[in-house]
């Protein structure tokens, strides 16, 4: 079962969103990325069967969590997907091929528009962008059972 982290500096406990770093996510009819549990429910649980790997990847991806180093503000992204998950999370063995991992999203903060964003993984092990001295570490804090 994957382990629920947190994300935080040694020093000063500037901390970041707490779980896993990511999230996979899928499309719904209005068009809003929801978090999706791929062992809970399949794309086709949601759309139906009979699509088209080119939709089911347009349907599906990877958000990261990320960080703007300038405004300081959270948020997730499809910066590209984590090659093999895909595949096997959209049960489709046909995903990696046609997916290609390409991010959906630009490298740039939705507040303050700066492209100095970094992914809370990313930052684990560097230098606190907030007190420049203690150290992004992650820190697992229990085990997330699949329902």
């Amino acid at each position: 079962m994957p382990q629920v982290n947190k994300y935080e500096c040694n020093k000063c406990w500037f901390d970041l969103p707490d779980g896993w770093g990511y999230h996979f996510y899928i499309t719904n009819e209005e068009g809003k990325r929801i978090p999706w549990f791929p062992r809970v429910f399949t794309v086709e649980d949601i759309w139906g069967k009979g699509l088209s790997p080119e939709l089911v990847c347009q349907l599906t991806g990877f958000n990261s969590d990320c960080l703007c180093l300038d405004c300081y503000r959270t948020f997730e992204a499809d910066l590209g997907q984590l090659p093999g998950y895909h595949s096997y999370y959209v049960r489709y063995n046909w995903a990696e091929e046609v997916c290609k991992w390409v991010a959906k999203d630009k490298r740039e903060c939705p507040y303050c528009k700066s492209k100095n964003v970094k992914t809370v993984l990313e930052l684990v092990g560097e230098i606190c962008p907030n007190c420049k001295v203690g150290v992004i570490e992650k820190t697992c804090t229990g085990v997330q059972q699949w329902i």
